[in-house]
């Protein structure tokens, strides 16, 4: 059993270079939280956490400055932090299952929000969580996280991935000449913020869908890509099982690695023209 005996926690503001916009609203920094857990055996686990307020509960960032929602945010992971040291406990994942309910519900009084979403809390437990880990990895004498994970739930980490792939999110607030940037840097997949500001929403999606187009062969055919698309994603195509209409989609796709050749431009586009008509 784990008993912890000592504490400590602080952040760091993190300021932006701009301010950046997504779920309708605009943050101009992070905190970034690090937390310490120290055992009764005097072996200690650091862990660091991001919080964002406006990403776990667009609400307490609303009714809050942008330092406040922040703060209250702080204040849940200093008293999980608290939590940590009541009772003893075996592993992490016992840790959060013994102080997530306590946790939820002052995160809750506190922000005055009674049904506040779960991701408020569990953002404010990044940092108490990942310290125990590495405590736990003291204690063990393990650092294959692989091998620390409790058998029961093992089988949900059984498949590690050997790459991982970048996929940049384009805010409100990013240039356009940062856009064509990224896509001269050969990046060929965005995560585009969209719903908030229709205006804005357009010239950023024209200026990707723009920096995307291909003269590679395979990519031509407009209407015929287009027109898949419309029948995969109108509600006439709802009959047909949600596989088949991705696999359509997917075949789109099936040459990605050698050209980037469908626009975000034709699909948004595609989207909007098939809500306005179903």
């Amino acid at each position: 059993m784990t008993r912890i005996t000592r504490t400590s926690l602080n952040f760091e503001r993190e300021p932006f270079a701009a301010p950046w916009g997504f779920k309708g609203g605009h943050i101009s920094e992070l905190w970034q939280t690090v937390a310490r857990l120290e055992d009764s055996d005097g072996r200690v686990g650091v862990g660091l956490g991001t919080q964002s307020v406006l990403w776990c509960d667009p609400r307490v960032f609303i009714a809050n400055s942008e330092s406040a929602g922040n703060a209250l945010m702080h204040l849940v992971t200093g008293h999980a932090v608290k939590l940590a040291a009541r009772e003893p406990f075996d592993n992490p994942i016992d840790l959060l299952e013994l102080i997530l309910p306590e946790v939820q519900a002052y995160a809750a009084q506190i922000t005055g929000v009674p049904d506040l979403r779960s991701t408020f809390a569990l953002n404010a437990l990044v940092a108490v969580d990942h310290a125990a880990w590495q405590l736990y990895s003291h204690q063990q004498g393990e650092q294959d996280l692989a091998r620390l994970v409790p058998e029961h739930y093992a089988p949900a980490i059984g498949y590690p991935h050997d790459r991982v792939v970048t996929i940049p999110t384009v805010g409100y607030g990013l240039a356009l000449t940062e856009i064509s940037k990224l896509a001269d840097a050969g990046f060929y997949v965005f995560k585009i913020k969209l719903g908030s500001d229709p205006a804005q929403d357009g010239s950023r999606t024209r200026a990707v869908g723009e920096r995307q187009r291909s003269p590679c062969p395979k990519c031509r055919g407009t209407q015929r890509r287009t027109a898949i698309l419309k029948e995969c994603l109108s509600g006439t195509a709802s009959a047909y099982p949600l596989s088949t209409r991705l696999s359509k989609i997917g075949r789109l796709h099936n040459h990605t690695q050698e050209c980037r050749f469908i626009t975000l431009m034709q699909m948004v586009d595609t989207i909007r023209q098939t809500a306005c008509t179903d």
